[in-house]
C-alpha cells in the first residue's frame, strides 16, 4: 500500500505541473505579444503548429486508451484484465500485441501515442542567436513535448503494472486508475492546444458554423451545440462537422428521440452544405439534422464524404452528389422530401443502414454508382417509382427493402444496370420492377410479392405498360435465379402476375445444375 500511495502522491504532482502548462499550451502562450524579431515569431509560430499537429494525431489511440480502461474500470470482475491491459500498453507503446479487445478485425488500430511524440522534435541548436524572450518561448514548447511524453511513459508503466498477473487484483485495478488519471490529464491538455490552433472548434447558438469552417484549418473537428442555425454552408477543406447527437422527449415519453439537436435551416431554402473541391478532400459530418433547404447536402468535385448519423427533411433534394465525388452514408434518415437522392455522371454513393422514406422519389440516378446495404425504401409517392435507375446509372441493392410505393417500386431504363441480392420489392401500387431500354437485371434471391402490378414486367409487345406514359422496348439483358415471385393466384400474390412475359420465369427458378 505504501508503494500505491506514492505513485498517487507522484501522479497527483504530476497532475497539477500538468494543468500549469496546459494552460502555458492555450491562450497564454498564444497570445504573448510577439517579439520585435517577426522572424523567429514566424519560426515559433511554425513550432508551435508542429506541437498542435503531433498532438492531435494523440485523439484516436487516446481515446481508445481511456475506453479500454473504462470499460475494465467499469466491471466488477473482470477476468480478461490481463489481456486489456495488454492491449493498451500497445496502444500507448507499440511494444505489445493488440488484442481483438481494442478493436474490430475491421479497424485498423491507430498508431501508438509514444511513437507519435518521437517522431516530434524542436532543433535545440539554431542557426542564428534568436532574443532571450523567443527562447523562453522555444523552452516552454519542449516542456510541453516532455511533459506529455512522461505523463505516458508513467501511464505505461502504470498499465504494465496491471498486466501482471503475480499482484493482487485490487492493486492491478489501481494501477489502472493512475494510468487514467495521467492519460485524462494528457487529453485536456491536447483539447485545450488543438483548439486554441483551430483543430477543434465550437460553435454555440448565434454563433456562426461558416465562421467556425473558415477559421478551421485541415483535419479540424467543428462540434455545433444544439440549437437552430440559419445559414447555407459550403466546405472545401477537409474538416469533421458534428452536432449535439439526439434530442429526446421529457416526461410521460421520456427517452423518445425526436431528432437530432443541432439543426440547420437555411435562409428562404437556399442550399443546406456545399462541399466542392477540385483537390481531394475527405469531410465528415455526423449528428445533425438539415431540413428545408432547396439541396440538403450537395457534393461535387472531387470531395470524399462521410456521413454518420443525420436527418434529412423537407427539402427539394435531400442528397446530391455529382462530377467525380465519394460519399459513404450510415445510420440516416432522409424523409419528406421531393426527390431524397440523386447521383450523376461518376460518382459514386454507398448507403449502409439507412432509412429513405416518406418521400416523393427516394433514388433519382442518372450515372454513377449507388449501392444500398441493409437500408429501407418505402412510402414514396412519385406515380413512376420510388427508385428511377437511368442514364449509364448502376444500383446495387444488397438486403435492402424497396416497399410501399404509389408507382412501381423500381424504374430501371436507358443503359443502367441493376443488381439486387436479397432483400424485398413488396406492396408496391404497380409493378415491383419494371424494365425498359437497354437496362440490364441481375437478381439473386429476391422476395418479390404483393404487388399491384406484376413481380417483374419487362416492357415488350405484350407486356406494355397503361397509360399516357410510353416507355422504350427492353433490348437489355435479365439474368438470376431463385427469386420468390408468386403469380395471381398464388400466397403473397402480384396482382398483375409473377413474371411479364413469362420467358423470364428463370428469375423463380432454382439455378441449373453444373
Amino acid at each position: 500500500m505504501a508503494q500505491i500511495r506514492r505513485r498517487i502522491l507522484l501522479t497527483a504532482g504530476v497532475l497539477c505541473v500538468a494543468l500549469a502548462y496546459t494552460g502555458i499550451g492555450g491562450d497564454s502562450l498564444y497570445s504573448t505579444t510577439a517579439p520585435p524579431d517577426s522572424h523567429w515569431w514566424d519560426y515559433f509560430e511554425e513550432e508551435y503548429d508542429r506541437l498542435s499537429e503531433m498532438l492531435w494525431q494523440l485523439r484516436d489511440p487516446l481515446d481508445q486508451a481511456l475506453e479500454l480502461i473504462h470499460q475494465v474500470l467499469s466491471s466488477p470482475i473482470n477476468t480478461n484484465m490481463t489481456i486489456h491491459a495488454e492491449s493498451i500498453a500497445g496502444l500507448l507503446s507499440g511494444q505489445s500485441e493488440t488484442s481483438s479487445a481494442a478493436a474490430d478485425d475491421d479497424n485498423e488500430l491507430p498508431s501508438s501515442l509514444i511513437e507519435i511524440i518521437a517522431q516530434y522534435s524542436i532543433a535545440e541548436e539554431l542557426p542564428e542567436a534568436p532574443t532571450s524572450l523567443f527562447r523562453v518561448y522555444l523552452d516552454g514548447l519542449r516542456e510541453q513535448k516532455d511533459l506529455v511524453e512522461i505523463r505516458l511513459r508513467l501511464a505505461f508503466d502504470a498499465v504494465l503494472q496491471a498486466a501482471d498477473v503475480t499482484l493482487q487484483p485490487d492493486v492491478r485495478r489501481n494501477e489502472l486508475v493512475i494510468a487514467q488519471a495521467l492519460l485524462m490529464t494528457i487529453h485536456e491538455y491536447v483539447s485545450t492546444v488543438t483548439r486554441h490552433r483551430g483543430f477543434q472548434i465550437w460553435v454555440n447558438p448565434g454563433e456562426s458554423i461558416q465562421a467556425a469552417i473558415d477559421d478551421a484549418r485541415d483535419g479540424a473537428t467543428i462540434t455545433v451545440a444544439p440549437g437552430v442555425y440559419s445559414e447555407s454552408l459550403y466546405i472545401d477543406k477537409s474538416i469533421v462537422l458534428e452536432g449535439a447527437g439526439f434530442a429526446f422527449l421529457a416526461g410521460i415519453s421520456a427517452g423518445t428521440r425526436i431528432g437530432y439537436s443541432s439543426t440547420i435551416n437555411p435562409v428562404a431554402r437556399q442550399i443546406g452544405i456545399l462541399i466542392h473541391s477540385e483537390d481531394s478532400i475527405e469531410v465528415t459530418i455526423g449528428a445533425l439534422a438539415i431540413q428545408e433547404a432547396s439541396q440538403a447536402i450537395a457534393v461535387t468535385g472531387n470531395a470524399i464524404l462521410k456521413i454518420v448519423g443525420i436527418d434529412v427533411l423537407e427539402s427539394d433534394v435531400g442528397l446530391d452528389v455529382s462530377d467525380s465525388a465519394r460519399v459513404e452514408i450510415s445510420n440516416s434518415h432522409l424523409e419528406y422530401i421531393q426527390t431524397a437522392v440523386r447521383v450523376s455522371q461518376q460518382a459514386e454513393l454507398t448507403f449502409v443502414g439507412c432509412g429513405i422514406g416518406l418521400n416523393s422519389i427516394a433514388l433519382e440516378l442518372m450515372g454513377g454508382m449507388t449501392t444500398l446495404k441493409d437500408c429501407r425504401v418505402w412510402g414514396n409517392s412519385h406515380s413512376d417509382s420510388a427508385v428511377q435507375v437511368r442514364g449509364s446509372a448502376i444500383l446495387q441493392l444488397i438486403d435492402s427493402e424497396v416497399t410501399h410505393s404509389e408507382g412501381s417500386g423500381i424504374h430501371a431504363s436507358d443503359n443502367a444496370r441493376l443488381s439486387i441480392s436479397g432483400g424485398q420489392v413488396t406492396y408496391h401500387d404497380e409493378d415491383g420492377i419494371l424494365l425498359s431500354g437497354r437496362s440490364t437485371l441481375v437478381m439473386e434471391g429476391v422476395f418479390c410479392v404483393d404487388n399491384g402490378g406484376f413481380g417483374v414486367r419487362v416492357v415488350t409487345t405484350g407486356c406494355r405498360v397503361s397509360g399516357s406514359v410510353e416507355y422504350e422496348e427492353f433490348s437489355g439483358q435479365i439474368s438470376g435465379s431463385e427469386n420468390t415471385i408468386p403469380g395471381a393466384r398464388e400466397a403473397w400474390s402480384n396482382r398483375g402476375g409473377s413474371v411479364c412475359p413469362s420467358e423470364y420465369s428463370f428469375l423463380i427458378m432454382p439455378p441449373k445444375a453444373d
